[in-house]
């Protein structure tokens, strides 16, 4: 059974993981190990999660499979807008709706947000299928250089449909 919650500081490590293993499964065809590592040990660093977990603008949810942290979203509140900059699920526990329920647990905990936005690599194309899926469309292209490589993100957006009471 999977269960989702808010993240806590016990929970770091566990992120890391899933953020690591993620990394290497979905951008190994096209980063470097080394540009992986890079990432994974500085966007990733225990700091930089414990950081995100105590902002009040942050929502760092993670899915379990008993004990185990199985996937995880990062979401930022900016007025009427939610930012998705992480969602990654353990290749093992993909295409079981841990994704979308992830991303319904942070328009729970952002009430007020209007839209979510968020961005994903061009040659991702489980990521930009899955976004389609649940009705995101492109609103714009970015590039960033990722420790020497550059990377081109397509910037998707989507209404948040709430379900009236």
């Amino acid at each position: 059974m999977i269960t989702i919650s808010e993240a806590h500081l016990s929970d770091v490590s566990a992120i890391k993981n899933v953020l690591s293993v993620t990394w290497q499964d979905t951008y190994r065809s096209f980063l470097s190990d080394s540009a992986i590592e890079s990432v994974t040990s500085h966007w990733h660093a225990p700091q930089v999660l414990e950081n995100e977990i105590e902002r009040d603008s942050t929502f760092v949810g993670i899915a379990r499979s008993g004990k185990d942290v199985v996937a995880m979203i990062t979401a930022h509140e900016n007025e009427d807008l939610i930012f998705v900059s992480r969602l990654y699920v353990l290749p093992s526990f993909q295409r079981r709706g841990i994704g979308i329920t992830l991303l319904s647990a942070s328009y729970s905990a952002f009430p007020m947000a209007k839209r979510v936005k968020l961005e994903v690599e061009e040659q991702n194309l489980v990521g930009l299928a899955f976004y389609r899926k649940l009705g995101f469309a492109e609103v714009d292209r970015t590039e960033d250089d990722v420790f020497g490589i550059l990377l081109h993100s397509i910037v998707m957006e989507r209404e948040i449909e709430r379900n009236a009471a």
